[in-house]
């Protein structure tokens, strides 16, 4: 059987395959003060200006309050997606980003459940 990875940012990843409706992990091409660049995931004729309403932006390796912002309003044209609340304290080179259809903190508290209740066979 081969290795698995069972960080919560790999359960995460994983669960966003799984179920594309709970999310995605990105890497931004920058990130702002007030808002996230991706020309990849944000440039889609499919999307509109408030596709991300309710979705939160989750900076897993990020402290304090530049973790979690709620998602703004996403210009198409420019491929950025504002957030609300105050600005990033520094803009940063650390690009990865992750949207989130749920608070991030109630997903990984529910990924740190579930992997308690795995079991692994030893023998």
């Amino acid at each position: 059987m081969p290795g698995t990875t069972n960080t919560r940012r790999a359960i995460r990843r994983l669960l966003y395959d799984q179920i594309p409706t709970l999310g995605f992990a990105g890497t931004a091409d920058s990130i702002a003060a007030g808002s996230v660049v991706d020309t990849f995931a944000f440039q889609d004729s499919n999307l509109s200006t408030g596709h991300f309403r309710g979705c939160y932006i989750y900076r897993p390796d990020r402290t304090d309050d530049d973790r979690v912002k709620k998602a703004g309003a996403l210009t198409l044209a420019s491929g950025t997606l504002a957030h609300t609340g105050a600005n990033y304290t520094t803009p940063s080179t650390d690009y990865v980003y992750e949207i989130v259809g749920m608070h991030p903190d109630e997903l990984n508290e529910c990924i740190r459940r579930a992997v308690r209740k795995v079991y692994f066979d030893t023998s």
